[in-house]
């Protein structure tokens, strides 16, 4: 917003995203956050949308936008509802993804997942062209062409 944080993605000379995916005041995130399978959720999500989006693969470099700052190395980012630091969270779900980065298979299919407790329970490859809605009132994910 009026120039403030972008300078890290429009002065690099390759694609780069930058993630905000939680408020760290927001007690709910912050429980996500700090929990182990919620920092797998968020690797997970991360590296699946890396390989989407970047299908030819390539560099990656993780950064942790507060942490290792030389102009202001004691910045750790907001501070976490319940405890600990933006940063330092940030961190273990970066190091969680970096690890998870070349395990996750590369899939050119359309493929419908189903993970319960991040373990898949489910996984079936659909038409590339087929409708997906899901029904939160029935439980249902339909898939229609």
């Amino acid at each position: 917003y009026d120039g403030r944080g972008d300078g890290n993605l429009r002065l690099t000379k390759m694609p780069a995203i930058l993630l905000e995916p939680l408020f760290a005041s927001n007690p709910q995130h912050a429980e996500l956050i700090r929990s182990e399978s919620g920092q797998l959720r968020l690797a997970r999500i991360l590296c699946e949308s890396i390989h989407r989006f970047f299908p030819g693969g390539g560099l990656i470099g993780f950064s942790v936008g507060h942490k290792y700052k030389t102009s202001s190395p004691a910045d750790r980012g907001a501070a976490l509802n319940g405890g600990g630091t933006e940063a330092d969270y940030a961190e273990l779900v970066l190091s969680k993804a970096s690890s998870l980065i070349n395990e996750l298979a590369i899939s050119t299919d359309r493929r419908v997942r189903v993970i319960v407790n991040d373990k898949e329970v489910l996984a079936q490859t659909i038409d590339a062209d087929a409708n997906v809605t899901w029904d939160p009132l029935r439980g249902v994910l339909q898939v229609t062409k």
